[in-house]
């Protein structure tokens, strides 16, 4: 993380590609998951935090992403 009173960006390229979906099967979608899942908890306790962190990530398939990870999101072009 960024030191106090630093800011940080942080880029996700294909973000659908390691974090998949919530609707996915097996094993390697419980590892997406907990991904998925500490991703969303990041974000939202750096939200809480008011820390100075941009997260960019992009997508082709905006709609296999789960809606709690696409409202952590403030601008979606």
């Amino acid at each position: 993380m960024a030191k106090e009173g630093e800011k940080l960006v942080i880029l996700f390229d294909q973000i659908d590609l390691f974090i998949g979906s919530a609707q996915g099967n097996g094993a390697d979608s419980d590892k997406k998951s907990i991904l998925r899942k500490e991703i969303i908890v990041q974000m939202t306790n750096a939200q809480k935090e008011n820390c100075s962190i941009i997260v960019i990530a992009t997508t082709d398939q905006p709609w296999n992403l789960e809606n709690d990870l696409l409202n952590l999101m403030k601008t979606k072009i």
